[in-house]
């Protein structure tokens, strides 16, 4: 027995291990003869306990023999994993229990577990690099375009790309990139291209004039895997203060990059194509980038009837001045301030302008100058005991009910939808209080 097993254990019918047996120089050799005289189930593991009665239990049953694993403990080096077996001694109640030391098996399993886990962070990390890749990917504010070295198709395209060629990341994907340029445009392409392949790398050559936007190409190579792909980069000299723009167009952008007052222009609907460094401090934006394409009213407190408001009257007067509203920043917090905006027209489309200056204390203060109250302080106090606290709310209350319809009609240039919209009332709320205070005409 102990040349055909790890070790061997003699059971009698109490349970108590009168023999030992295992080959010579086995680890068992300290441990083991300790065993003798005493209970089975006191040298395992609580946890193992009922496995011992369960081996015990198998001897009278006349299944296949079952293996259970089960951990001796020790003093010197621990626990010892053993996978027993049982079979019973010749009807005298007396049972052998024939282990096999799992510790080979353990370290190999605890190697595997490690392994798996280190796995599992590996491609838990792989998935944060690539999710924070493409959102890097996704907000760049100039288009790149990845290409396919050898079939020449785009194989991906960030939103400002798909914003330059007007399409959809759909139609984009799988396309000819000559199917993207014009004639002349790739010829140029394919030059920037082959000088990629063989190693070289040019920049900023002018290529395209797209929508009044002069834009230039920048192409490298890339190793994806054993693939290689071509990164097309493609520029918008109007919007890069470098010296590929033309020196009124930067004189003009070094302006209003430094002015004190936030700058910003949006396309007809409202989409951000520029801001100054101004604004991004008011609205707590480090990256000018982060604003291109996303919508000028999404920074509104109130984006829904302020911008409205503005909108309406761009469209009706061609400019506004001094319209007051509130911004909310990044971080929530929230600005008074003071806008001026003007519609310019182009030959194919057209812009919008704000300039966006933040209120003084003195104007933005929300309390009322003693003129504008319908009492002053002295006054309200004295008409207490001539009239009721409910008469004295309601006249006080009826008469900045009416300082503010004049207000938001004044604002509004006396549209009575925008300002209902302003005021937060239906249409009909509105023109019942017109009604109620001689407004109404």
């Amino acid at each position: 027995m102990a040349a055909s097993s790890d070790l061997t254990l003699i059971i009698d019918s109490n349970g108590v291990i009168s023999d030992t047996a295992f080959p010579s120089g086995s680890i068992f050799e300290e441990v083991g003869k300790s065993w003798i005289g005493q209970s089975w189930s006191e040298t395992v593991t609580v946890e193992s306990q009922p496995k011992i009665s369960a081996l015990m239990k198998d001897v009278h049953n006349d299944d296949a023999i079952k293996w259970r694993q089960v951990n001796h403990m020790t003093q010197s080096i621990g626990d010892i994993p053993v996978n027993y077996a049982t079979v019973g001694l010749n009807g005298s109640g007396k049972l052998i229990a024939v282990g096999r030391d799992m510790r080979t098996i353990a370290e190999e399993q605890r190697r595997l577990m490690n392994a798996q886990l280190a796995m599992e962070r590996a491609y838990s990390s792989l998935q944060t690099s690539e999710m924070r890749y493409r959102q890097i990917f996704q907000t760049v504010g100039e288009a790149v375009v990845v290409v396919d070295s050898r079939t020449m198709k785009v194989v991906e395209a960030n939103a400002a790309a798909i914003r330059l060629f007007g399409s959809t990341a759909n139609k984009l994907e799988g396309k000819r990139i000559k199917d993207l340029l014009r004639g002349d445009e790739m010829d140029v392409a394919d030059l920037l291209i082959k000088a990629a392949a063989a190693g070289e790398t040019v920049d900023n050559v002018r290529l395209m004039d797209r929508d009044s936007d002069f834009v230039s190409l920048k192409a490298s190579m890339l190793l994806d895997g054993r693939d290689r792909v071509i990164v097309l980069k493609f520029t918008s000299l109007m919007r890069k203060d470098d010296e590929l723009a033309l020196p009124e167009h930067r004189a003009c952008l070094d302006a209003v990059k430094h002015m004190p007052d936030g700058f910003v222009i949006t396309e007809a609907d409202g989409r951000v194509i520029m801001a100054n460094r101004a604004f991004l401090d008011l609205v707590k934006v480090t990256d000018a980038e982060r604003l291109w394409g996303d919508r000028f009213d999404n920074w509104f407190d109130r984006s829904g009837v302020d911008f409205s408001v503005l909108i309406s009257n761009l469209k009706e007067h061609g400019a506004v001045r001094r319209f007051a509203t509130a911004m909310r920043s990044q971080t929530g917090s929230v600005e008074n301030v003071e806008i001026a905006a003007v519609t310019v027209s182009g030959d194919d489309k057209s812009v919008l302008g704000f300039i966006v200056r933040p209120m003084g204390a003195a104007t933005r203060s929300t309390s009322m100058s003693d003129d504008l109250l319908p009492y002053s302080t002295d006054q309200l106090a004295g008409l207490v005991g001539h009239m009721s606290l409910k008469d004295v709310v309601r006249e006080t209350t009826s008469v900045i009910e009416r300082l503010c319809i004049e207000a938001a009609l004044e604002l509004t240039g006396d549209n009575r939808a925008s300002a209902a919209q302003l005021l937060g009332l239906s249409r009909q709320s509105l023109y019942d209080k017109l009604n109620r205070h001689g407004l109404d005409k």
